[in-house]
């Protein structure tokens, strides 16, 4: 197996040897005074780490020869972070994971489409793991707007009918498809973004949970948009919970704080109830109260204030940092650009 061990700004791709017995020879690598932490082995404690061709020999107290010594004390050394949420699919981006200590970094929330060409681009060139969820969106465009080419991890940036026109249910075996082929690519999931494919139906969103109950893959979905009352996000959440029981699909609800708002109490209780009776449903949160995506998102369409419960104040524009006006809102909206929403 392989163990991703992070310290103090470093991350190393190791193999675990029998990592408790005395190494014999010169190390090439020791981290010394580090807390050692192991959720496989319950380890949490100051200990010495060897390596030695790439791979853990030694984990200990004593000091060992090396030929290269590497200071951890007053630093966490573990196995490497995996995020499931990282958007920053760049090499730029990944030389920053593997600084934070992400040695596996995945876009699953809104995938790609298509999948082949995404991992081409990566093949050989990234300093971290990747990965990616065939992009229930990007199917969309595919079909509705006739753009399979960018094969990128974010597809809510641009305008067309895949984001506000509906599917007709006999075109559905064609979208399923078109997930089937993205998962023989090598895509370790469905991504959806209801909230951006405003004008997916219910049937839509259910049918594509059984493609991926079908290839035993899990989904992960950002839920049809919050807002603050308790009749938004806990029924975007009910919806996703009621697909993955119908059909069996695993589930990853993603960043439940932004869906819930101030209903994310009663969301997280409906999710720990599913879980409770044994269906696969998990979720995830950021740490921070701002969200961001693009201006021209569907989730800005008219009414997007009392659906979200936010004002144009509410949004910045993070090139320029200014707060947002209704004259200022409807410039970008027509010219494009990133924006921050403080909800």
């Amino acid at each position: 197996m392989n163990r991703f061990v992070s310290c103090a700004g470093l991350a190393l791709v190791l193999s675990v040897a029998p990592v408790h017995a005395q190494p014999s020879g010169l190390l090439d690598v020791i981290i010394v005074g580090g807390r050692v932490i192991d959720p496989e082995t319950k380890l949490d404690a100051v200990r010495n780490v060897g390596v030695r061709g790439g791979s853990i020999v030694y984990v200990g107290a004593a000091m060992r020869a090396a030929r290269d010594t590497i200071n951890a004390k007053g630093q966490v050394v573990s196995p490497g972070f995996i995020d499931l949420h990282q958007h920053g699919q760049t090499s730029f981006a990944y030389d920053y994971a593997a600084r934070d200590g992400v040695t596996t970094a995945l876009e699953m929330e809104l995938g790609s489409y298509p999948v082949a060409p995404w991992y081409a681009q990566r093949e050989g060139k990234a300093r971290i793991n990747y990965g990616i969820t065939v992009s229930h969106p990007g199917a969309r465009r595919a079909m509705l707007d006739g753009d399979s080419t960018k094969a990128g991890s974010l597809v809510i940036s641009s305008d067309g009918k895949w984001a506000r026109e509906r599917i007709d249910s006999k075109r559905f075996p064609e979208l399923g498809a078109r997930i089937d082929q993205g998962l023989r690519e090598g895509a370790l999931g469905v991504g959806m973004g209801l909230a951006y494919t405003i004008a997916a139906s219910r049937a839509e969103a259910l049918d594509v949970f059984r493609y991926a109950a079908k290839a035993k893959v899990p989904v992960y979905v950002h839920a049809r948009s919050g807002g603050p009352s308790d009749a938004d996000g806990p029924a975007s959440v009910q919806e996703v919970i009621a697909d993955a029981a119908a059909t069996g699909a695993p589930l990853h609800i993603v960043h439940a704080t932004s869906i819930g708002a101030a209903s994310t109490p009663l969301v997280l209780d409906m999710i720990d109830g599913a879980k409770r009776r044994g269906l696969d449903v998990t979720t995830e949160a950021y740490p921070y109260n701002a969200g961001a995506t693009h201006i021209t998102a569907a989730i800005f369409d008219e009414g997007f204030q009392q659906r979200l419960g936010i004002e144009y104040k509410d949004l910045m524009r993070p090139e320029t940092g200014e707060r947002l006006n209704a004259e200022t809102f409807a410039k970008y909206r027509k010219v494009g650009s990133r924006v921050i929403l403080f909800m």
